[in-house]
């Protein structure tokens, strides 16, 4: 009986590490899509604003 209460500690720590693996892929992608969003505006913008200045 101990033998299984240990294992279950250790499948909850995993448990976590998962949870928190997830929370860090949502991070990474709403970064990601951020980052294609100002990537975008920047090939857009730049080019015009650098032509209003010469």
């Amino acid at each position: 009986m101990k033998n299984f209460t240990e294992n279950n500690n250790e499948n909850q720590g995993l448990q976590h590490f998962y949870t928190h693996f997830k929370k860090l892929e949502e991070y990474a992608f709403a970064f990601f899509l951020v980052m294609i969003v100002f990537y975008q505006i920047l090939i857009i913008w730049v080019p015009k604003i650098t032509e209003n200045i010469h």
